[in-house]
């Protein structure tokens, strides 16, 4: 695990002090942890999106730890908003929905690791720090690359700084493997949203986890 300079952390408890007052963390949440898969040994989560996206950010995804990349989100077409002109096209969906729904109900609550543990991520370090205009009307804003953990990246914008809002042990995994809820300004529009993701700590042989899309655990820009 590479440690940040004290530098670094100077750099960015100053940074954060001296943003402009612009969104805010701790806002409700947006990413729900719904249970465990014991047959799949699959986790599933429910991302929703905040007030002005329309339902266009909600959806399931999963991890599934059995596969070679067990931090690696899964989207569930189905938890997706999907819309035909055909009605028994759209009545597919509807059903498709109406089993997913049915299946989440089945799932093992997931137990909670996070007791008496801090929520600021004190090890983050800033990477990269650039200043850039995303339209022609927007003033240039900072957008910070943070190293949250080891392989663990988000781009932050306006302030640089993470969350762990909520943590959950792995089930029958090492006592140190854990789903961790992060928090951080991951949506820069509108004078900046916040933006949760989830990410998997504490196994062998997991994957770089980029958390660095503002739609969350879906693709930006949005794929049509």
């Amino acid at each position: 695990m590479r440690t940040p300079s004290v530098r670094a952390l100077i750099a960015a408890a100053v940074l954060a002090r001296s943003a402009p007052v612009r969104a805010s963390l701790g806002g409700p949440l947006t990413v729900e942890v719904l249970g465990w898969s014991p047959t799949e040994e699959r986790l599933y989560v429910r991302q929703t999106g905040h007030d002005q996206s329309g339902g266009e950010r909600d959806c399931v995804f999963y991890f599934d730890l059995r596969s070679r990349d067990p931090a690696r989100p899964w989207v569930v077409r189905a938890s997706l908003q999907r819309w035909s002109p055909d009605a028994d096209e759209m009545a597919g969906f509807l059903r498709e929905r109406a089993r997913l729904e049915a299946f989440l109900r089945t799932l093992r609550p997931l137990e909670r690791a996070d007791e008496g543990r801090e929520g600021h991520f004190r090890r983050a370090a800033i990477e990269a720090d650039t200043t850039i205009a995303l339209t022609s009307a927007m003033e240039p804003t900072h957008r910070y690359t943070m190293l949250v953990d080891e392989g663990i990246r988000a781009t932050a914008w306006w302030t640089p700084c993470v969350f762990a809002l909520r943590r959950y042990h792995l089930p029958d995994r090492p006592a140190e493997a854990e789903l961790v809820v992060l928090s951080f300004i991951g949506d820069p529009f509108e004078g900046g949203y916040e933006v949760q993701r989830c990410v998997i700590r504490g196994l062998p042989n997991l994957g770089e986890q980029r958390l660095d899309s503002p739609n969350g655990v879906l693709p930006w820009p949005p794929q049509l």
